[in-house]
């Protein structure tokens, strides 16, 4: 039903971050600036008429916020987003009567307002990421299960794939203020299944690693049961699909859909250093709404 959730009004423009997203405040040592796009305001956010299905499984779901911009769809179906939904005004919002949104929901001019501006911080942190120079000779991550000790500061690897399936892990640590990001131009993509997992040691945060997957190009896949990623994944012009599986951290997508079904999760909770997102309770309360 078009523009059937505007059920949340701003009033005031100077509070449309603080309230719709909750208390802002900045997270500690993401390689490149997000601004409004960061784990502290979203654990899913579409940036280019992404349509974005959440469920197909009772315990499928979303911790935290919700973001679909420009005029793409969100589908929430048998699950639960635990956060907000900043929905735009061009889109569908469609929510079947056993799923759950923990937060509330806002689809109005200044939903968008918010949208456009977490577009543009999304671009400009993946651009940024994408200009910085390699300081390793690392390039392709490809069925092996390794280890890589970066030092302080930012250690970035230009890879022409990331791949790993059949139980393969990443293990990433580093020193104190260490960070990582893993640019992964075209024709390379980012593709995880069979329980493989990045496992963060040394006190790495998932908001200080990043997998920047740049231009268009084959979808990017976390598929499979027990299969992890841990960081921020940015894909501003792929399709994302999370299958059976879980990003501890964010996903930021921006082809021309995202997925999130059966029994898959994105837990933006599980990065610790980033503020919880704090829920801003509307006369509505906890909000369950039914619309197939």
């Amino acid at each position: 039903m078009k523009r059937s959730t505007s059920v949340f009004l701003a009033s005031i423009a100077v509070c449309i971050l603080a309230g719709a997203l909750g208390t802002v405040q900045p997270a500690r040592a993401i390689p490149v600036s997000f601004g409004t796009a960061g784990p502290d305001q979203w654990a899913v956010l579409g940036i280019d008429s992404t349509d974005i299905a959440v469920g197909s499984s009772t315990v499928t779901g979303v911790t935290g916020n919700v973001g679909c911009a420009p005029t793409g769809d969100l589908h929430i179906v048998k699950s639960t987003v635990s956060g907000n939904v900043i929905m735009n005004t061009a889109g569908n919002l469609a929510i079947s009567a056993d799923s759950f949104i923990g937060g509330f929901v806002q689809q109005d001019a200044a939903a968008d307002a918010i949208l456009n501006q977490a577009v543009s911080d999304a671009r400009t942190a993946s651009f940024s990421a994408a200009a910085l120079a390699p300081t390793g000779a690392l390039s392709v991550v490809d069925n092996s299960t390794i280890m890589i000790v970066g030092g302080p500061g930012i250690n970035v690897y230009q890879l022409t794939d990331f791949s790993l399936t059949n139980g393969f892990n990443l293990t990433l640590s580093a020193p104190a203020g260490g960070q990582f990001v893993f640019n992964i131009p075209p024709p390379g993509t980012l593709h995880m299944a069979d329980g493989s997992e990045v496992i963060l040691s040394g006190g790495l945060e998932p908001s200080q690693v990043m997998y920047n997957v740049t231009g268009p190009g084959k979808q990017v896949d976390v598929i499979k049961v027990m299969t992890t990623l841990r960081g921020l994944l940015v894909a501003t012009e792929r399709d994302v699909k999370i299958d059976q599986a879980k990003v501890v951290g964010e996903v930021i997508a921006g082809g021309s859909k995202m997925t999130d079904n059966s029994r898959g999760a994105v837990d933006g909770s599980g990065c610790s250093d980033c503020p919880t997102r704090t829920v801003t309770a509307t006369s509505w309360g906890r909000l369950k709404l039914a619309y197939h």
